[in-house]
């Protein structure tokens, strides 16, 4: 049994979450005690995979994993101010306009992100997240919290995208090459 938000919990192993799962299980101890699945195409997402680059600031990196037809999306901890939102995300959609999204899978990695719900920023961000996710050939997501998870789900059923979510980045990298 494991440790989540709301007690113990079965082990999801390192299965995709079901589009009706409301709880998200975790391993306890610090990040780096926790078990990872052993995959052979194991990346350490927390140190930076290597990247063909396509955008990177503060807020965020981008790039396709080398040697795969995966862009890896990486959102940083630093949140985007509002003022500061449409010109980096302009930024962002400018960098993918020479990626053929249907030739590739997208793996959105926002563990560190933290999440936002207020309505102005929900208005502003909603064009921007449904723009990314379109086109792809598959779409993952890693978070890492139940509130995360609850809000991609949010997202995802609002925005009526096909999208799979995801505790563990292995796992969602090894679920997006199945597609090749």
């Amino acid at each position: 049994m494991l440790n989540g938000p709301g007690g113990l919990l079965s082990p999801l192993e390192s299965r995709p979450f079901s589009k009706s799962r409301s709880l998200v299980a975790f391993e306890s101890g610090p990040p780096d005690a926790r078990k990872m699945h052993s995959f052979e195409s194991d990346l350490d997402f927390d140190s930076r995979p290597v990247l063909q680059g396509l955008y990177e600031s503060e807020y965020a990196r981008m790039g396709v994993i080398v040697g795969t037809n995966v862009v890896l999306f990486q959102q940083t901890a630093q949140p985007i101010p509002k003022t500061e939102l449409e010109a980096i995300w302009h930024g962002i959609d400018a960098s993918l306009a020479s990626v053929v999204r249907s030739a590739h899978a997208l793996l959105l990695d926002v563990r560190k992100a933290r999440g936002r719900n207020d309505p102005e920023f929900e208005q502003l961000f909603a064009p921007h997240r449904t723009r990314l996710v379109l086109g792809w050939r598959r779409v993952a997501i890693v978070v890492m919290t139940a509130p995360g998870l609850l809000q991609v789900q949010r997202y995802a059923r609002e925005d009526n995208l096909d999208v799979r979510i995801f505790e563990d980045p292995n796992a969602a990298f090894a679920w997006l090459r199945r597609a090749y």
